[in-house]
């Protein structure tokens, strides 16, 4: 289902992010609220979003693999809202593949497979060798005795991912985790973005990957954010390039939320676990949409959504 479709007649945006210190920044997209035009002045001091988004933190990776297309589909199930993450590293021939942790070792078998390349990280290996390999980790026993396909538990192409999430209907967060896949990103989604695409929001905690990502070909799309300042008239001014900020949960207070919200920001937050919040308790969830947040980064997108569905029943 597209976009206009399922949010009103929009236009499709990239989002770009940074953070500092614990805290991602992400740009704005039609799915996360309006956003504030550059030059424009912040919107009230309100939620930003109608219905606050769950976002499927690596895919449902605390039960399968992350950054596999097992997890990706497995949270795609959970309902047709759930917005998948993603994170990128370019290999060394310069093709996007979905990792999070830059050494192989970490939750691939590449010491089996390929006992020469066990101490490698994945940008120094070609793509021809990546995606033989097959992600690792995830709790069995709440699998519910499936075998996913091999194909699906393989580390996956970024490109792979944009094309599942075409032919779903289904919006896509994106992390830069090293300076290498930024250029590698900015081709692909500059493709992309001329035809048929998901909802693709960019983020990264490092700035300088959003200054070398070279944002103006998508300069009706996105605007930079670059952490969230001390200062009040600070956090102001960001709502003229940014729409929104994902803090880390622990730093979550209904005054800190109201106080993004009044720049004119949604909010977005992470690191449940880190907070005391865990993931597999409903009530983390409950706490963070009561203080007004309008998105939850989670590994456990099921129970999120699960959460989010309560508390959308007690608040209509």
């Amino acid at each position: 289902m597209g976009l206009s479709h399922r949010y009103g007649d929009v236009n499709r945006r990239t989002l770009l992010a940074a953070g500092a210190g614990g805290i991602a920044a992400l740009i704005g997209a039609s799915a996360f609220g309006a956003g504030v035009a550059r030059g424009a002045r912040p919107a009230a001091a309100v939620r930003q979003v109608a219905k606050p988004l769950i976002i499927a933190h690596r895919g449902l990776s605390d039960i399968w693999p992350q950054h596999t297309m097992q997890a990706y589909k497995a949270a795609r199930a959970v309902g047709d809202d759930i917005v998948i993450e993603a994170d990128v590293f370019a290999s060394s021939d310069g093709v996007l593949f979905c990792r999070h942790d830059a050494l192989l070792a970490d939750s691939t078998d590449v010491e089996e497979r390929f006992p020469a390349d066990a101490g490698a990280n994945v940008w120094e290996l070609p793509a021809a060798k990546l995606e033989q390999l097959t992600g690792t980790g995830g709790d069995s026993s709440l699998q519910g005795g499936v075998t996913p396909p091999p194909a699906d538990v393989k580390v996956p192409r970024f490109a792979g991912l944009l094309d599942y999430a075409k032919a779903e209907g289904v919006r896509v967060y994106v992390e830069t985790k090293h300076a290498g896949a930024v250029a590698p990103l900015r081709r692909l989604l500059a493709r992309e973005l001329n035809g048929a695409t998901p909802d693709v929001y960019v983020e990264s905690f490092e700035a300088q990957h959003l200054v070398d990502f070279g944002f103006s070909e998508f300069r009706n799309r996105t605007r930079l954010m670059q952490g969230l300042p001390d200062d009040d008239s600070e956090l102001r001014a960001v709502g003229e390039y940014a729409s929104v900020l994902a803090p880390a949960a622990k730093a979550i207070t209904p005054s800190a939320v109201a106080r993004i919200h009044s720049a004119g920001l949604s909010v977005h937050a992470h690191g449940l676990e880190e907070a005391g919040l865990p993931e597999s308790d409903q009530g983390s969830y409950t706490s963070l949409l009561d203080a007004g947040v309008d998105g939850i980064f989670t590994d456990r997108c099921d129970v999120g959504q699960e959460a989010l569905n309560s508390w959308l029943r007690r608040n209509r």
